[in-house]
């Protein structure tokens, strides 16, 4: 698949707005290494297990980090194909394994795994994926890297084990959802750009560097498609308890929002609308671009042009996806 039809795919899949636009934009230094990613990630799909649709119709956001961290403009690397293939893998085996936990109906408009075929079926592909992108990683033949990726697949289990064992009035509590999302979302974001960083051979202070600004990247991400989800109608973390940053700000504006929340009797499209009219979005939303323009200033540390640039356009997407947010 050469680099202009993997676009022209990625445009089709994602017909939202900003997409088409600013992340194919955002993406153009990557198109060889994107198309070849796709044919290999294809190729895992060896058909033993049932595999989740949104697998191969992705935004690719963390083998992306890998390809702009070890500045892959060209033919891409087996070191650094192997390492963006195991973040996606291993990303996609989080997502089925939460749509089971939180008994998700569907995923990106299509029926989740475990809706289509069954509990058993589903973890067993979660678990599939999962040792696929161990078998990535491992076949760089880099023992460094391997340990890295198992520190960050624990801390991302510490991260989903928290926020199960979060009491309501916990789950209310800021702090405990910035750590959350830090361990699970950002973790694999921060993962994805160390691999890259470190294949490519920077110093151990530049990649120490590199991966706090994926870190911050992925919380900005994280904060900002939760923000996303209290426009939409089927925002299942509210339905099922989970409260996220907006909704957490706003319990600070609204009298007797905590308390009804923590009662569990709520209708979720009436907190939502309290939400908006309250500032819930506007103030979590600046917390993004703090992260956001943390992110951006890290990149700049390095001082390295042939990264900074590539990585301002990533930037720049999640701004823009704010923005919209906020209009």
């Amino acid at each position: 698949m050469d680099g202009g039809l993997w676009l022209h795919t990625f445009a089709l899949v994602y017909n939202f707005p900003l997409v088409d636009d600013l992340l194919r934009k955002a993406y153009r230094p990557i198109e060889k290494a994107l198309a070849v990613f796709e044919e290999r990630l294809a190729r895992e799909a060896d058909g033993r297990f049932p595999y989740p649709s949104f697998l191969f119709t992705g935004k690719r956001l963390r083998p992306a980090c890998v390809f702009f961290a070890a500045k892959a403009f060209g033919e891409v690397k087996e070191p650094v194909l192997l390492a963006a293939l195991a973040v996606e893998l291993l990303h996609a085996g989080t997502l089925v394994h939460d749509d089971i936990i939180d008994g998700s109906a569907e995923r990106r408009g299509d029926e989740s795994l475990h809706k289509r075929y069954g509990i058993v079926e589903a973890v067993l592909a979660g678990d599939n994926l999962f040792v696929k992108s161990l078998q990535q990683v491992n076949a760089i033949g880099r023992p460094d890297l391997v340990e890295e990726f198992l520190a960050s697949c624990e801390k991302a289990l510490e991260g989903e084990q928290m926020e199960e064992r979060l009491s309501l009035e916990e789950s209310l509590m800021r702090e405990n959802y910035i750590a959350v999302i830090s361990m699970k979302t950002a973790e694999i974001f921060a993962l994805s750009c160390s691999l890259g960083a470190r294949i490519t051979g920077y110093s151990q202070e530049h990649v120490l560097t590199i991966r706090r600004a994926g870190q911050s990247f992925g919380m900005a991400y994280q904060i900002i498609d939760d923000c996303e989800d209290m426009l939409s109608e089927k925002d299942s973390d509210l339905a099922g308890g989970k409260f996220t940053l907006p909704v957490i700000e706003a319990t600070s504006h609204i009298e007797g929002l905590r308390e009804t929340l923590l009662s569990g009797r709520f209708r979720p499209e009436l907190v939502r609308e309290k939400v908006k009219g309250a500032g819930g979005i506007r103030i979590a939303l600046e917390r993004a671009s703090e992260y956001i323009e943390e992110a951006r200033n890290l990149v700049g540390a390095v001082g390295d042009p042939e990264l900074e640039e590539p990585f301002s356009g990533l930037f720049g997407y999640l701004e823009e996806r704010a923005w919209a947010i906020s209009r």
